[in-house]
């Protein structure tokens, strides 16, 4: 019998045992890039929408106490009706945000303190993910 040299499938051999480590290598390498991507992702949702809507809602209190002011100058009524109206006006803004499972409340801070001018009304806007209160100062000026 011939004397049968093993050595170049020795070199095989550790060429595929390389091939399939390295293989490996880059499995892991994409897992982990792949991971890292993912949690950026999750890290960058804007989760910020109910409070973005609570600060639009907080500006729409605003903008409806400025016209109410501004018409009960103009009608040169009274400043003791502006606490009904903002009061009616919030009962109304409820019933409107509760057919989104949205809680508000629109109540006049110190009716007392109340000018054709200046105003503090107290904002409440509770959803699921947010609660959120405000004393909002009114003003004429824009």
């Amino acid at each position: 019998m011939a004397d049968v040299d093993v050595s170049g499938y020795d070199r095989g051999q550790m060429l595929l045992v390389g091939a399939f480590a390295l293989s490996l290598v880059f499995v892991a390498l994409a897992l982990l890039l792949n991971s890292a991507v993912y949690a950026e992702n999750l890290a960058t949702r804007s989760s910020g929408d109910d409070t973005q809507e609570a600060i639009e809602f907080s500006k729409e209190v605003r903008l409806t106490a400025r016209g109410i002011l501004a018409n009960l100058e103009s009608s040169s009524s009274d400043t003791s009706t502006f606490e009904p109206t903002m009061e009616s006006w919030g009962d109304r803004a409820a019933r409107h945000y509760a057919a989104d499972g949205v809680t508000v409340e629109v109540s006049v801070k110190n009716p007392s303190m109340v000018t054709y001018d200046s105003a503090e009304i107290r904002v409440t806007y509770r959803s699921a993910q947010v609660r959120y209160v405000a004393v909002v100062e009114v003003d004429r000026s824009p």
